[in-house]
């Protein structure tokens, strides 16, 4: 993944606190382009968890998303698996953002995958994390 440094200072225009997540001000995205030439963040490319290089995002197939920690799919235990992988990986969730509905998908199916993940996945993956943390000696969290 490319990570930008915006070297230019002062910036206390270029990014406002208080903005929604993902928002870019105007000051923001002058310098990115500025300083990379676009504001394309589709070009980034994807890697393994071992450093190989998969190629361009927006050239991903399926399983270069979920080598690349990007999608999990597949059944209930294969999720559990590839996001235990990726916990591993990352160094354990502090917080965990899931995006379950893209392109065509039309609200039964995101329903009925939503409700697949809270009852099959999630129980398993605070356990998990759970568990992870208290063989660390790292106190108990509130998980909701």
């Amino acid at each position: 993944m490319r990570v930008y440094h915006f070297t230019e200072e002062p910036y206390p225009d270029a990014w406002d606190k208080d903005a929604p997540p993902g928002f870019i001000p105007a000051a923001g995205a002058a310098r990115m382009v500025k300083q990379t030439g676009t504001m394309t963040f589709m070009s980034h490319d994807l890697y393994t968890k071992d450093g190989r290089n998969l190629g361009a995002f927006s050239k991903a197939d399926l399983q270069c998303t979920i080598d690349g920690g990007l999608m999990f799919t597949g059944t209930p235990d294969d999720v559990f698996e590839q996001m235990v992988d990726f916990y591993e990986t990352v160094g354990g969730f502090g917080h965990f953002l899931m995006m379950a509905q893209a392109g065509t998908m039309n609200y039964a199916d995101t329903a009925e995958n939503l409700s697949l993940f809270a009852r099959e996945v999630l129980p398993r993956l605070v356990d998990y994390a759970r568990s992870r943390e208290k063989a660390l000696g790292m106190p108990a969290r509130a998980v909701v």
